[in-house]
């Protein structure tokens, strides 16, 4: 298992083809993926998604740190997960995994509490560019 991000979303960042201001992003919990850091790209590529987030809400970047407001999951039941993947779903372009954070040790099962993913706690935002 490993944390990272995805080389295509370095390289769509460089080029002007991903907007973390108005393109939709989410996150998606799959259970049983295994990244690729350097082949997977797509959407397509994800397996075992138990779980997508809605849309993050007031996106901003301050010195390469991108934020949004926090995500709760109300009264959270299903499937387990073992990964959070941050998708561009507007550029269809994956961005970063995680398979450990703060808020969770991973797997996780939901077993009917909030979950909360606090995106504002941190001073690093989500991730930097």
């Amino acid at each position: 298992m490993a944390t990272g991000r995805y080389s295509i979303s370095r390289n769509r960042w460089a080029n002007g083809e991903l907007s973390w201001s108005s393109d939709d992003c989410k996150l998606y919990l799959t259970l049983a993926y295994v990244p690729d850091f350097v082949t997977h790209a797509t959407i397509s590529d994800l397996t075992g998604i138990s779980f997508i987030s809605s849309a993050l809400t007031n996106k901003s970047v301050s010195d390469g740190y991108l934020t949004a407001d926090d995500i709760t999951i109300t009264s959270a039941t299903g499937d387990p997960f073992d990964y959070i993947i941050l998708v561009d779903e507007t550029a269809d372009c994956l961005i970063a995994a995680w398979e450990q954070t703060a808020n969770f040790k991973l797997p996780y099962l939901p077993t009917g509490i909030n979950m909360v993913f606090n995106f504002s706690q941190s001073i690093y935002g989500i991730l930097r560019i």
